[in-house]
């Protein structure tokens, strides 16, 4: 029988406990941060290098002006 999991006293003691109880939602919760925090990352990247090409566009029409 699966006991439900009641709120810890820390994310690490909650941790601990969901990977020795139940690893299978461990490691697809930690699965799930891992794709949240790439897909984040890459964004950022996104983000930073249109950023980037917008400032060599505007640097390239004001020289041709």
């Amino acid at each position: 029988m699966i006991r439900p999991i009641l709120p810890p006293h820390s994310l690490i003691e909650f941790l601990l406990r969901l990977y020795q109880e139940q690893p299978l939602w461990f490691f697809s919760l930690l699965s799930g941060v891992g794709v949240f925090a790439v897909a984040l990352i890459s964004f950022i990247v996104y983000l930073i290098r249109s950023e980037s090409k917008s400032v060599e566009l505007k640097e390239k029409a004001k020289g041709d002006a």
